[in-house]
């Protein structure tokens, strides 16, 4: 079925600048322009957009532990994977908020940092499902046949899954360290610097109202008075 004329709009510049690319007398669809705009959105910050698994319902590799087929939950066959979509945002939201600072005041490559490392995080997840269910450490490799007796020859090695994980987990904590660097030179550098005298009355401040904290609540201040005659012996 066409699209009826008021569905159609002229693309306006710099709105959708993947349209503005073909002509200038392309002619879409507000649903189509919205779409197109959200995907090069999306892409803003690289693999995180196109990481999450397309979802093939019961064929998904990941189909035993999908909480959604596992609940009789309708799922979206060849759309990207809700699961991992949900998990990205959650870990992306909680980088953010573990760093102290919003999402708005971290720069463009610094994002692209934080979706590198949710990307990191997701790898690790799915090598951990897959090696739960094959859990060998080490695996049996053939390695060819014996030259006298004909009898294949075998060898133990490592699990790959285990190898990819630990690669997986040093580039993790490589991007977390030079996030977290980061965030330590900004706090340095917007420190602001104090007064002398003025840090030596907070320091002082500081104590008297130690001294008042600890003070016995069964003791009261002493109150005299010096009389004239008191001081005839000094």
């Amino acid at each position: 079925m066409e699209e009826s004329k008021k569905d159609l709009v002229k693309v306006e510049p710099n709105k959708a600048p993947l349209l503005n690319k073909l002509s200038s007398e392309v002619v879409v669809s507000e649903e189509q322009a919205a779409n197109v705009a959200k995907y090069i959105k999306n892409m803003r910050f690289g693999v995180t957009a196109v990481a999450p698994l397309t979802c093939k319902a019961e064929d998904c590799p990941f189909a035993s532990r999908c909480p959604l087929l596992s609940n009789n939950l309708p799922v979206p066959t060849g759309q990207n994977c809700p699961v991992e979509e949900t998990l990205l945002e959650m870990w992306i939201t909680d980088f953010v908020k573990d760093a102290g600072v919003s999402i708005e005041a971290i720069d463009s490559y610094h994002q692209l940092m934080l979706h590198e490392l949710a990307y990191h995080q997701l790898l690790e997840t799915r090598a951990a499902m897959e090696l739960a269910d094959n859990p060998a450490i080490q695996v049996k490799q053939y390695m060819g046949r014996d030259p006298r007796s004909g009898d294949p020859m075998y060898t133990y090695q490592l699990n790959n899954l285990v190898l990819f994980m630990e690669k997986n987990k040093k580039q993790k904590l490589k991007l977390m360290n030079e996030l977290i660097a980061t965030q330590k030179a900004k706090v340095e550098a917007n420190k602001v610097s104090i007064d002398p005298k003025e840090a030596e009355m907070i320091r002082q401040k500081r104590f008297q109202d130690r001294l008042k904290s600890e003070k016995n609540p069964y003791l009261k201040d002493a109150e005299f008075q010096v009389k004239p005659k008191d001081l005839e012996d000094v």
